[in-house]
């Protein structure tokens, strides 16, 4: 009974911490991944999800763009857009939902190798740490809830003393659904093995052979049926760099998450920064934190190993599950930040699993300690769960948290984009002006051109319009970028010279509904009425809203197309 009381109160208290989220608007990478992203409004698409990325391409050719690989994600979002439309709340709903239930998986595992209010206890910090905030917060990143969920579920499998078939066939398949969710359920993979290693030997070939198994399936629908390869197009420095350098920045990579875990002041959607030389700073000192949290975690095994042998091998598995965590996003490989708070998720769990059984036997060595390690943990979890409901504000929107990111991240030119981007959105293109020109001096892309583009053109200087959109393309074949261009030449240049673009950028967006409207009206006004209702046709096939089926409309009535006013942005 007091086992669900404690799962009462996990659900209690994260609905209580996150309510703000139900009611913040889709941020960020939300609009390609969710809003602009027409495979997922869809569910009739959901089997083309398992050979495509993730990112909405504008009609191309090519599918989804992107370099991550997660149909799972992509099919709850088409099933939440089928039943819901756009609406980030119910997003956000289902996101709370599942990062409360991988909370009460935690304190379920947990309470296996302490007592259940030590497990609450760290099940709680779990829950409400402001590190793991993002992973509840941000639609797009929903793939770290999903692969926790599976991965979870596996291991509660796991750890029972007898298992019939079903339960291997479940365990199984859930891990493949965790892969299906992010490549990081590897690691779920590397625990069930480890798991069988330390408590179960006889089960091992049987673990061995089953996770080869749905290694191969996952990497079959990867790189056979979705062709996705490992891939370096990211703006991120780390991405670019060296090994050498890379192994540079480790520590300092490292150090960050073991901070911002003890001490969550300065939360950040990503870092991007590196170092490139060894110094005191930001190379000996990571060193030297690392060296004295190993120096701990050494000395809590000496302490286990003494005062309760029976929970040595539980030890070395969080031991293993901390380090494999860590490993992973330390930049050995590189990813596509520095560093992110939402890659914490996963190491927290081992860091916390060998806090619980240091905290079990010290209290069971000195009872009397309970009560003030009650109010101290206590007094932490209200703190931490503070932190995190102040955090849950900055995600009100695009704005409120590019604006605060931007204060801690170096370097800025993502976060001085994105805040740019938002006083676009806002209609405040004198404001966006500094923050962009500062991101395109610091580091030049598409999304930071285009945005200044689109301030000059704001201030109807044609021909930095013209030179800002001509280099964004240069970057990137985005489709936002084609959609501008064309739509800047068909108010400030010749209808022909609108129409050959368009045709060309046809070429790379075959289904772009903006594009093959803007043509119709290159060829109306050029008085090619055929070829303009050809064109407006095929708008209104590919997306039948207001604009198309008024543009179809006009030319089937042989009127020929008016431009509207002249567009500011």
């Amino acid at each position: 009974m007091r086992a669900r009381t404690y799962i009462f109160l996990l659900i209690f208290i994260g609905l209580l911490v996150f309510s703000q989220t139900l009611f913040n608007n889709f941020v960020g990478d939300d609009d390609l991944q969710i809003v602009r992203n027409p495979i997922i409004h869809s569910i009739i698409n959901i089997p083309s999800l398992f050979a495509t990325s993730t990112y909405a391409t504008g009609g191309s050719s090519l599918g989804l763009n992107g370099i991550f690989y997660r149909p799972l994600m992509l099919s709850v979002f088409t099933i939440l857009y089928t039943l819901f439309g756009p609406d980030p709340m119910m997003f956000h709903l289902v996101q709370l939902a599942l990062f409360i239930v991988d909370a009460v998986f935690v304190f379920l595992f947990l309470r296996y190798y302490m007592k259940e209010e030590i497990a609450f206890v760290f099940s709680l910090i779990f829950l409400v740490h402001p590190i793991n905030s993002e992973t509840a917060l941000y639609s797009a990143n929903m793939q770290e809830v999903l692969f926790f969920f599976f991965g979870m579920l596996a291991l509660l499998i796991v750890q029972k003393k007898s298992i019939v078939f079903r339960d291997t066939f479940l365990l199984f398949l859930f891990l493949l659904l965790a892969l299906f969710g992010k490549e990081s359920a590897i690691l779920f993979i590397l625990m069930t093995i480890f798991y069988a290693c330390l408590f179960f030997q006889k089960r091992l070939k049987v673990y061995l052979l089953g996770s080869i198994s749905i290694i191969a399936v996952y990497l079959f629908f990867r790189y056979v049926i979705a062709h996705m390869y490992y891939a370096t197009s990211s703006l991120a420095p780390i991405v670019n760099a060296s090994l050498p350098l890379r192994l540079l920045n480790m520590p300092s990579v490292l150090a960050y998450y073991v901070y911002t875990f003890v001490y969550p002041k300065e939360l950040n959607t990503g870092l991007f920064g590196i170092i490139t030389k060894v110094t005191f700073t930001d190379f000996y000192v990571p060193l030297l934190a690392l060296g004295a949290i190993a120096f701990v975690i050494y000395f809590g095994y000496l302490f286990v190993r003494k005062f309760a042998k029976h929970k040595v091998k539980m030890y070395l598995f969080f031991t293993f599950w901390f380090i494999c965590g860590m490993l992973i996003h330390s930049q050995l490989i590189p990813l596509d930040a520095t560093d992110s708070d939402r890659w914490f998720y996963f190491p927290i769990v081992g860091l916390l699993g060998l806090g619980g059984i240091i905290v079990q036997e010290l209290l069971e060595q000195k009872p009397k300690l309970k009560k003030p390690a009650l109010v101290f943990f206590g007094i932490i979890a209200v703190l931490l769960a503070t932190r995190t409901m102040i955090r849950t504000h900055d995600w009100q929107n695009g704005a409120i948290l590019y604006f605060h990111d931007a204060q801690y991240a170096k370097p800025n030119f993502i976060f001085y984009n994105s805040v740019g981007s938002e006083l676009i959105k806002d209609g405040q293109f004198e404001k966006a002006k500094p923050y962009l020109l500062s991101s395109v001096k610091e580091h030049p892309y598409s999304a930071n051109l285009n945005n200044l583009a689109i301030v000059y053109l704001s201030e109807h200087n044609v021909p930095k319009t013209k030179e800002y959109l001509l280099e964004s393309i240069k970057h990137s074949d985005n489709f936002s970028v084609y959609e501008n261009y064309a739509n800047f030449l068909l108010y400030y240049d010749k209808p022909q010279a609108t129409e050959i673009f368009i045709k060309k950028a046809l070429l790379i967006f075959p289904n772009n509904a903006n594009l093959w409207l803007r043509l119709a009206y290159a060829n109306s006004l050029q008085h090619k009425e055929n070829d303009a209702l050809f064109a407006a046709k095929k708008a209104y096939e590919l997306d039948a809203n207001d604009q198309t089926i008024f543009v179809l409309s006009q030319l089937e009535k042989h009127q020929q197309l008016q431009l509207p006013n002249r567009p500011t942005q």
